[in-house]
């Protein structure tokens, strides 16, 4: 949400420069700014932005739609009207903001902030909450600057690297080209997506785990298009594995919980007669998984598959060893 807001906000800068712009005029604008993105991404922008900025019209000519904002309109404030969803996203991306002063790009993010105040004026979300989740213990890494450079190098300049991984912290050191994709976060973690051609696939290296990063002469070819959504529905978290289907009972008092929150694409909810809610998903029985349902003690129990029962079971038993 907050790269469509910032491509928002770039293109509402060249609509009241005064001039004229096709979505394929856009599209060929936002690589060097932004990074590459479909020409459907942009033309849903588009859409977006009229919604929010209704002095946003358009006209035909020919084949080619071009769209702008009238004298008249940029000679006035610029009036917005965003969801409740949009404005708090503004908001978050305010906060977000507030990190850069006093660094090198301060002055460039200027006009970016006097909008934003405009459309949502005060500070309603939290700076430190940003950073604030520590339920799940936040990774230091203070000692991974070096590493964490040159993942970002390898990212935005598209480079074939060999990445030495250490894949159980005991000394195991496995090396493999790939080429960097994008980095994410997850359980206080930081992660990059590698495209590894020898396998064809791509896969979540933790950046903690990154012994070294080398950059290879050689050109393995165009990396294959990447879609983090159909990417992680083979997934629950990180941890890849083969999709089984589970079905999950929920006690009644906690459903609210769970009815309201995204969990996983394949998620389904229904009712039982006595209240209680019943979960269904289609996810691998990996690590992460089974971790989420022991979190969660008493308030749901798995109906089936009966691999999955046993390994909950294996995992409980083992815990109560440890307080003999």
């Amino acid at each position: 949400m907050a790269d469509q807001c910032q491509r928002l906000f770039f293109f509402l800068k060249k609509f009241y420069s005064g001039r004229k712009y096709t979505s394929k005029d856009l599209y060929d604008m936002i690589p060097s700014e932004f990074g590459q993105v479909s020409l459907r991404t942009i033309q849903r922008d588009l859409l977006v932005l009229q919604e929010m900025e209704p002095a946003l019209e358009s006209e035909r000519k020919g084949r080619e739609i071009y769209y702008y904002i009238s004298r008249d309109y940029r000679s006035h404030t610029m009036p917005f009207n965003v969801s409740a969803s949009q404005l708090l996203s503004f908001y978050i991306l305010k906060a977000h903001l507030k990190t850069f002063e006093g660094t090198m790009i301060e002055e460039e993010l200027k006009s970016l902030k006097s909008l934003l105040e405009r459309i949502a004026p005060a500070d309603v979300f939290s700076l430190e909450n940003l950073f604030w989740d520590k339920n799940i213990g936040n990774y230091n890494y203070f000692h991974h600057d070096s590493i964490l450079r040159r993942v970002i190098d390898a990212i935005s300049k598209k480079k074939w690297v060999e990445v030495s991984y250490n894949t159980s912290n005991k000394g195991i050191i496995n090396k493999f080209v790939c080429s960097l994709v994008k980095l994410f976060a997850y359980a206080g973690s930081i992660y990059t997506i590698a495209y590894v051609p020898h396998h064809d696939s791509h896969i979540a290296l933790a950046l903690q785990m990154i012994e070294e990063v080398n950059e290879l002469k050689q050109d393995f070819g165009s990396t294959p298009p990447f879609d983090f959504t159909e990417w992680s529905i083979n997934r629950f978290g990180v941890f890849f594995g083969r999709p089984e289907n589970v079905l999950i009972r929920i006690k009644a008092e906690y459903s609210h919980y769970f009815l309201n929150r995204f969990w996983h694409q394949s998620q389904q909810f229904t009712f039982e007669s006595n209240g209680d809610l019943l979960l269904k998903l289609r996810v691998p029985l990996a690590t992460d998984f089974i971790s989420w349902i022991l979190s969660w003690g008493d308030v749901m129990t798995v109906i089936k598959p009966v691999e999955l029962i046993k390994e909950i079971n294996l995992k409980l038993n083992n815990t109560l060893k440890n307080y003999e």
